[in-house]
């Protein structure tokens, strides 16, 4: 953690918690002897689809009150991918 905060020119608490964010969020398990490595496991709770169903309905009704039809969304929403070069896991359609 130190060489991490010291390559990228932040504090080390700053990294620490991070860390332990992401363990928390279930993203990374961390073993003292091998480090941290991505975790394999997936989100079964059904917990993160909720969080993302709410909040993409919210920006589903914001849009279109901004006059914003659902082509045009869909449309961003694949850009954004492209652009971000994102590939959800296992490769399934969106």
């Amino acid at each position: 953690m130190r060489q991490m905060a010291q390559d990228i020119g932040i504090n080390t608490l700053t990294v620490n918690k991070t860390y332990a964010l992401l363990k928390q969020e279930g993203y990374i398990e961390i073993d003292r002897r091998h480090g941290a490595k991505v975790s394999p496991k997936a989100d079964r709770s059904g917990e993160f689809r909720e969080k993302m169903e709410s909040e993409l309905e919210m920006l589903v009704i914001e849009s279109a009150i901004k006059g914003i039809g659902k082509d045009d969304f869909l449309q961003y929403c694949a850009s954004l991918f492209n652009r971000l070069q994102l590939q959800p896991a296992g490769g399934g359609a969106c």
